[in-house]
């Protein structure tokens, strides 16, 4: 039996910062070596963002939406993959990627 790989990770995507300091972070979503990425339409500044811990810091409210924001990301990414499998489908980035693009 083949064995399946998952995993997300976010990232920022620093050459895309605005006039206010802000960077885009995207989500990377790895299936079996494949992966795809998605803006998932949140900024932080990129002087407070942690790189190995995927997170923003600091203790301001901005910094605690967008980890708010991520956890909820990452457990929406993980049930779309669950309701994809559920489905018969294999729930690979390609398949999860555009259901969380075109939620229908």
């Amino acid at each position: 039996m083949e064995r399946k790989r998952f995993g997300v990770t976010y990232f920022l995507r620093k050459a895309r910062t605005n006039k206010a300091g802000l960077t885009p972070i995207l989500a990377r979503i790895t299936t079996n070596g494949i992966s795809k990425e998605i803006y998932i339409q949140c900024s932080v500044p990129a002087d407070k963002w942690n790189q190995s811990k995927e997170r923003a810091t600091g203790k301001d409210k901005l910094c605690q939406q967008v980890n708010s924001y991520l956890d909820d990301y990452r457990a929406r990414i993980r049930a779309v993959r669950q309701e994809l499998i559920a489905k018969g489908y294999e729930g690979n980035c390609i398949q999860i990627k555009e259901r969380l693009q075109n939620p229908t």
